[in-house]
Formats: structure tokens, C-alpha cells, sequence
């Protein structure tokens, strides 16, 4: 199938937001009030979990999502084989490489460097979970060879990442999915959109003054997994899918992002921990300090973005080339 671009902005947008989710509840954490913290919840992983969905639809098939996971490790691979050698080279008293090498299971040291980088983990076993179970669930011929591998490569990942409760994570993120995947050919009209964005109104007002998992403890409950941060989540969600499928809209470099989101998640791990070292020398009122922590978060993400999108392709091309000779 054709390429949509019109897809790609929306995951483009996605995964910029998480740049400012991370500039305020990390490095912001000193200065951005709560509630702006909060807030900036409503666009987060449930949005780009239903774009996954809604992107299923052009791979469609089991073997396509398990090609896709073992691109997206393998450049996961490199990143930490690099985050690695950077830690031995300038942090040698303080880590050892025993330590290290959980990370290439997603198990994080709280004690590295860059912490960011350990805090976007979470989304990585998540997000190969999900797509396995969904890419099984939806997949249209016999399933004990792909249930054989969806197994073991949850027993795994359970075993090496997971201190947690697993499954209300995965029920949550594959309901999302799901739905994104079904909801794909179905035209949202702005009568429906108002009607649906003012039931989710309510029902936050509802969670708000009902239960400790209101907007004012949003975090909590994205990591509780609570019905609250469905329904929050839910606002993003609805509105995107009735621009989606409404409106075409393109922007190239967005798309672009968007088309390499994963790389983007990587980038941001990085850009967002520099913040730590910025932060104190920057003196201004909280929304200004604030706004200028999100450019220059934005900035760096980007420069490396671009270099590690350029150690990929360097990377893939030598490995076509060492296959033709």
C-alpha cells in the first residue's frame, strides 16, 4: 500500500509531545506546577498506540510486525551499544559493564547517566508485547506457530523487565490498539466528535471528584493503569481520529519524524537528560523557562535525530553491501 503521510504527521506530532511531556515531569520537575504537568498527559502513548493501530492496516499480517520489531531493536541495539561505550568512556569509576548489559534486555540501572533514557524504557517491552499479541489476535490464518513465538518472547521480556504488574499494561495498550485498527475506515463527523468529547467530560469531571486518579493525580494513574487515564487519554485520541479522517493533512518534515518516530523516542531519551544540566543555569519565570526548555529540548532531539538516522543508514548500506560481495 501507498505510503500515508497524513498517518505520519499525526505520529510526528505524537512523538514531538513526548519531548514536552519529558521536558516537564523530568528536568521540569522543579519549576512546572503540577497542573501543567498533568495537562500535558492528554497527548502521550495511548495516541501513538492508536495510530499503531490504524497503521496495522499496512502491514496487516504477522510476519510484517515481527520484520518491523526486529528492525526497531536491532536500531535499538546500536543506540545502547553506543549509550554503552559512552558510559565506559566517561563514567569508568562510577559503572560497570555487568551493569550494562541489562540494558539490552530493558532493565534499567537507576544509577546510569542520562536517566531519561531509562525513565522512556517502559515503552519498549510494551510496545513489542502489544503489537505481538495484536498482530496474532488480527492475523487470518493458523496461529500456533505465531502463539509459539508471542510466548516466548513474552515469558522473556517479562522475565528480564518486568517488576510490575504486566497485564493490566498490555490489556490497556491492546484495547487502544484495537481499536485504532477497527475504527480505521469509520468517518468520524463533528456531531459525534462533540457528542464524544463532551461524554469524556463528564466522565473525567466524574473520576476528578470520585477517586484519588483525577486529573490532579494523572501520572499515578497512567502507571496504575486506571480507567482515568483511558478516559484522559481518550480526548487525544478522538479528536486525532476525526482530523484523520476528515482532513488530509501533510507536512513534510513532520511526516518525515513521524515515518522515523522510534529514532525521534530514542533522540529524546538523550536531549531530555542534557536538560538536567541546563536547567539550573536558567533563570526566568516558569513559562518562559518552561518554553525555552521545550526549544531547546526540541533542538538537540533533532540534531540527534539526524545523526543517529545517519549511523543507520551508514550501517544498513554497509551490510547491503557485505551481502552483494
Amino acid at each position: 500500500m501507498k505510503r500515508d503521510h497524513n498517518l505520519d504527521f499525526y505520529r510526528g506530532i505524537a512523538i514531538l509531545w513526548i519531548v514536552v511531556i519529558h521536558t516537564c515531569f523530568n528536568s521540569g520537575r522543579s519549576y512546572v506546577p503540577d497542573y501543567i504537568r498533568h495537562l500535558s498527559l492528554i497527548i502521550d502513548v495511548p495516541l501513538f498506540m492508536f495510530l499503531s493501530g490504524l497503521a496495522h492496516h499496512y502491514s496487516d499480517s504477522f510476519e510484517k510486525t515481527i520484520k518491523g520489531i526486529v528492525k526497531l531493536y536491532l536500531h535499538y541495539a546500536i543506540f545502547m551499544v553506543i549509550f554503552v561505550a559512552y558510559c565506559l568512556i566517561f563514567y569508568r569509576s562510577s559503572v560497570h559493564f555487568k551493569d550494562l548489559i541489562p540494558l539490552f534486555f530493558f532493565n534499567v540501572n537507576s544509577k546510569l547517566p542520562l536517566v531519561v533514557i531509562g525513565y522512556s524504557l517502559w515503552f519498549m517491552p510494551m510496545y513489542i508485547i502489544t503489537s505481538l499479541l495484536c498482530s496474532s489476535f488480527l492475523e487470518k490464518r493458523s496461529l500456533k506457530f505465531y502463539h509459539l513465538i508471542f510466548t516466548i518472547v513474552l515469558y522473556g521480556l517479562s522475565k528480564y523487565y518486568f517488576s510490575f504488574k504486566i497485564l493490566p499494561m498490555i490489556f490497556l495498550y491492546s484495547f487502544i490498539y484495537l481499536f485504532g485498527y477497527f475504527v480505521y475506515d469509520k468517518k468520524l463527523s463533528f456531531r459525534n466528535l462533540i457528542i464524544f468529547l463532551l461524554l469524556l467530560l463528564v466522565a473525567n469531571l466524574v473520576f476528578q471528584f470520585s477517586g484519588p486518579y483525577g486529573f490532579h493525580n494523572m501520572q499515578s494513574a497512567k502507571f496504575s493503569y486506571e480507567l482515568a487515564y483511558l478516559v484522559y487519554s481518550f480526548v487525544s485520541i478522538i479528536t486525532v481520529w476525526y482530523l484523520y479522517t476528515n482532513f488530509d493533512i501533510h507536512n513534510r518534515f513532520i511526516s518525515y519524524l513521524g515515518q522515523n518516530s522510534f529514532i525521534v523516542y530514542l533522540a529524546q531519551g538523550v536531549s531530555s537528560s542534557i536538560l538536567y544540566f541546563i536547567v539550573p543555569y536558567v533563570h526566568l519565570w516558569w513559562p518562559y523557562k518552561l518554553l525555552w526548555m521545550i526549544i531547546i529540548n526540541t533542538i538537540i532531539c533533532l540534531v540527534l535525530f539526524f545523526i543517529l538516522k545517519f549511523i543507520y543508514k551508514f550501517l544498513d548500506n554497509l551490510v547491503n553491501k557485505c551481502l552483494i560481495y
